[in-house]
């Protein structure tokens, strides 16, 4: 024995004389969507405190059936369980493993500006990973077809577990639910009500996004990110419902032909809705005018 490591001490000097040893760690790298399936981490994922799960999860999903179209949206459940109802458009079953992913890029309102609580971006990946860090179940039902999904934690992509025939829900019915645990309290559903409730009492903005909302920097970072192989003139019509006749790809756009881009069609910034004034017993203080927002 005493000869063998006398030789592994002679071969690592000889390493060393050569500069063949390794002079740094080994750097290992895991995914970010990892660290929303994990319930140790996942409160930092989520910006909540470990006690807020039912909480995040009810105001998720309640914001998404708000924002997708729906008229009506209802909150049911206890402690160990939510359903939330929409009567909106409803998901196609292409679209629910890509949704309902908790390793897939954001679709988020922080490029496409909107006066609404998002855009199926971070909150669906937050719910996905709040069923996996938390030992949940979850079903989507829409369209004639009800999904059992879960994650797969080893790629982070959601996997079909059960499918079947469903009523109609005339748009989306999601049930979370969590066995022998007790995750929402009652708290976490008065919130999730209240919301509804006062989205109801106001005038929502319907229209497309507005060129008036963006500086030219954060029109470049909206055109770098749209999907390959869309122009500049799809970016306009998609986003600000505006005729553009420029071909151009619009991740081919440098800060400078952003800056350069015609911008006549700019109007005015449009009102964007109003909460009614019997909402919450009336208003503190309103104030009507324009804000700046980083430049904009």
């Amino acid at each position: 024995m005493q000869t063998a490591a006398a030789e592994r001490m002679r071969r690592m000097r000889a390493r060393r004389r050569t500069g063949q040893a390794s002079t740094s760690p080994l750097i290992f790298e895991r995914d970010d969507w990892r660290l929303l399936i994990e319930a140790r981490t996942w409160p930092q994922k989520a910006g909540c405190e470990p006690d807020q799960v039912g909480r995040v999860i009810i105001k998720e999903l309640v914001e998404n059936g708000l924002d997708c179209g729906a008229e009506n949206v209802t909150l049911t459940g206890d402690y160990g369980y939510c359903v939330i109802t929409d009567d909106g458009p409803g998901i196609a079953a292409k679209d629910v493993l890509r949704l309902f992913a908790v390793n897939r890029p954001l679709l988020s309102s922080k490029l496409k500006r909107l006066p609404t609580r998002g855009m199926l971006g971070h909150g669906l990946r937050v719910v996905m990973g709040a069923v996996a860090a938390y030992h949940g179940k979850i079903s989507v039902t829409s369209r004639y077809r009800e999904f059992d999904l879960v994650v797969d934690t080893v790629t982070g992509a959601t996997v079909i577990a059960g499918e079947r025939d469903a009523d109609d829900v005339s748009g989306t019915r999601i049930t979370v639910a969590f066995e022998n645990r007790r995750i929402f309290d009652d708290k976490d559903f008065f919130y999730g009500r209240m919301t509804i409730k006062i989205a109801a009492d106001g005038v929502a903005y319907g229209g497309p996004s507005h060129l008036s909302r963006y500086t030219a920097h954060d029109l470049h970072k909206l055109c770098a990110a749209a999907p390959t192989g869309t122009s500049v003139a799809d970016v306009f019509a998609e986003v600000f419902d505006l005729r553009c006749d420029d071909d151009r790809p619009a991740r081919s756009l440098s800060a400078v032909d952003v800056a350069n881009l015609d911008l006549a069609a700019v109007k005015p910034p449009l009102t964007i809705g109003v909460i009614g004034e019997d909402s919450m017993g009336g208003f503190y203080r309103k104030v009507e005018g324009t804000v700046v927002i980083e430049g904009s």
